[in-house]
């Protein structure tokens, strides 16, 4: 199979970009920065997503399309609609308009709650932009929290827990769903295996009924540490105050602050739990990595490269 991909040299992308090599895909990549490790095996079209010419050439020919690239941190609202909606319906118009066959959007739990952030609301609307492109058979994945080698965003709960801190930053009633990046991958392999698209959106995590505690998630990376952790939960007024400190910060450097107001919202919200089991019944996929045995897996990773 043809498969056309955005994000191949991102966290998620560099794992599905070996499952798809390993699976004997014929697959093309969009590059804006850094190229994928495995260049001899794909073949590379260079651009963005603002370039027109680059998205056409990358979806010519392709059976389908599997968009994971989008900005999940940026130090400007405008950034998220950009990347993540603009973005995503140019490239989905120019998967229509080359005739693929089908066009997997990789979403994000966090569109549930599009008031929450200008992330949040871009993912929304990138779902949203997809179905206003008529002739496109589309379905969108929605994950929460994506963990496992190479994944950036939770590393600064492992360096704190490192250092003997288990920081909490929602209450003992908020619950969260994960997925481990290689089931992600191999849920994006079961949907190539399926029938057309659907045009629907499904939500799907690691198969933990009711979802996680912050303490249960730090209680189990603590164990893999051998760690007695000292938790805490700042007041929300000293994080709200951090927040805001850091993006002031981040738009003098030009930097990419890693807590925003809207970011800190996201982690305090009560409900990021899964619940819809419509894409196992439909694909056959289902998780297999436990929150354990994943969890060792990434902190060995971490620890073996120094992350830690």
């Amino acid at each position: 199979m043809r498969v056309a991909v955005t994000g191949a040299s991102g966290f998620v992308g560099t794992h599905l970009i070996d499952r798809l090599v390993a699976a004997g895909h014929d697959v093309r990549v969009l590059c804006h920065r850094s190229a994928p490790a495995r260049t001899s095996a794909l073949t590379v079209v260079r651009g963005s997503l603002d370039d027109s010419v680059a998205l056409a050439e990358l979806v010519r020919d392709a059976d389908v399309v599997v968009h994971t690239a989008a900005a999940v941190a940026a130090a400007d609202d405008s950034t998220f609609q950009r990347v993540n909606v603009a973005g995503t319906r140019r490239l989905a118009h120019a998967a229509r308009d080359a005739g693929v066959g089908r066009f997997l959007l990789l979403s994000s739990l966090a569109a549930r709650r599009p008031d929450l952030s200008a992330y949040a609301a871009s993912k929304k609307a990138a779902e949203d932009a997809l179905a206003d492109v008529e002739g496109l058979a589309w379905d969108a994945l929605r994950p929460p929290a994506v963990y496992g080698p190479g994944d950036r965003q939770v590393l600064v709960f492992f360096r704190l827990l490192k250092h003997g801190i288990g920081l909490l930053p929602a209450g003992d009633t908020a619950r969260v769903s994960v997925i481990h990046v290689a089931d992600l991958a191999d849920a994006v392999m079961a949907w190539l295996d399926s029938e057309t698209g659907t045009a629907d959106v499904y939500e799907l995590a690691d198969g933990f009924r009711n979802g996680y505690t912050w303490r249960t998630l730090i209680d189990a990376a603590a164990r893999e540490l051998t760690i007695e952790p000292r938790y805490m939960t700042p007041p929300q007024g000293l994080l709200r105050v951090l927040s805001h400190g850091l993006r002031a910060w981040a738009r003098l450097t030009g930097g990419v602050p890693f807590l925003t107001p809207d970011k800190l919202r996201e982690l305090r919200h009560t409900d990021w739990v899964c619940r819809d089991d419509r894409f196992p019944r439909r694909t056959g996929w289902r998780p297999r990595i436990a929150l354990g045995e994943g969890l060792r897996a990434t902190l060995a990773w971490y620890q073996a490269r120094g992350w830690l």
